[in-house]
């Protein structure tokens, strides 16, 4: 009697704190109980549903918010919960490589701002950072400036961004302009 009012308070929708008490204090008397176990397990199951359900809803919420690492953080705790939200993620994953893209194009465009600049101490620190550049970045610096030095200094950059070879390629330039 005692698990077919548990069942039946469960079907009509009882509070979980209620049912949770009901079925503890069944399993207490009679610990073989398995529709008390299979209630407690349903309401496990709802709690971590409504638990992840949450955990994304915040997620979105921080994402709309510009705040990615800490929607990427409620995403994964979401998924730890058993679940995932695909068009969370996506968007997620989108705004990040928006994010980096934007990050490069910002590197790029100092590095170029800095290299049409005359004075040798803003040039020298725009070869170091140039040379901190991936590849493909630097490919974009090379196709906004046309200086005969990034040339050379590409061909050279497979030693890594050192500063004797960035005073190199300045000593070349000054020679190639002196003649």
């Amino acid at each position: 009697p005692a698990e077919e009012a548990l069942l039946a308070a469960q079907a009509a929708g009882e509070a979980p704190e209620r049912l949770t008490e009901s079925a503890a204090g069944i399993l207490e008397r009679w610990p073989e109980s398995e529709a008390a176990r299979r209630v407690l397990r349903a309401l496990e199951a709802q709690s971590a549903r409504t638990r992840r359900e949450a955990l994304f809803d915040r997620a979105e919420v921080a994402l709309g918010a510009g705040d990615l690492s800490e929607a990427r953080r409620l995403l994964r705790e979401g998924q730890a919960l058993g679940g995932d939200r695909t068009a969370l993620r996506q968007g997620i994953e989108a705004a990040e490589a928006e994010a980096s893209e934007r990050a490069e194009g910002e590197a790029v465009a100092a590095v170029v701002l800095a290299l049409e600049e005359p004075a040798a101490e803003v040039r020298r620190a725009a070869l170091l950072q140039h040379l901190t550049l991936k590849p493909p970045l630097r490919a974009r610096v090379r196709e906004q400036v046309s200086l005969p030095c990034l040339a050379w200094l590409e061909e050279a950059a497979q030693a890594g961004p050192q500063p004797a070879l960035v005073e190199a390629i300045l000593a070349l330039e000054r020679a190639q302009a002196a003649f």
